[in-house]
């Protein structure tokens, strides 16, 4: 599996946002809201929305970053066969803080991957 981002993991369309936002099931933690939920696929999709207090484009773009380089970090031990959309609020989180803050709501979700033990 590449560690990047691919096209098709990538979460598009207003629709398919909508649907995720609209019907998913939510877990949140200071700085940072999951919402989720199955979309019957191997893989899965993920996308990032700034709110609309993150004013500038700069920051938009800053936040988007930082959250995509953070889940690109953890994505290997998240489960299978979700949407995922993250919504990122705005404040001066460094990319250590917004990388606890994804690691933590894919743990309260149950999405982490149980790692097994002994096994070798």
């Amino acid at each position: 599996m590449k560690r990047s981002l691919t096209r098709q993991e990538r979460l598009r369309g207003a629709s398919l946002i909508q649907e995720v936002l609209s019907s998913g099931q939510k877990v949140g933690c200071p700085g940072a809201k999951l919402l989720f939920r199955e979309n019957g696929l191997t893989y899965n999709r993920v996308v990032f929305i700034p709110t609309r207090k993150v004013r500038t484009a700069v920051e938009r773009n800053r936040t988007r970053r930082l959250g995509k380089e953070a889940f690109r970090q953890v994505k290997q031990g998240v489960k299978a066969g979700y949407d995922l959309a993250f919504i990122l609020y705005p404040g001066e989180f460094t990319y250590e803080e917004r990388f606890q803050q994804i690691s933590s709501l894919l743990g309260k979700a149950g999405l982490l991957q149980e790692h097994s033990e002994g096994s070798g």
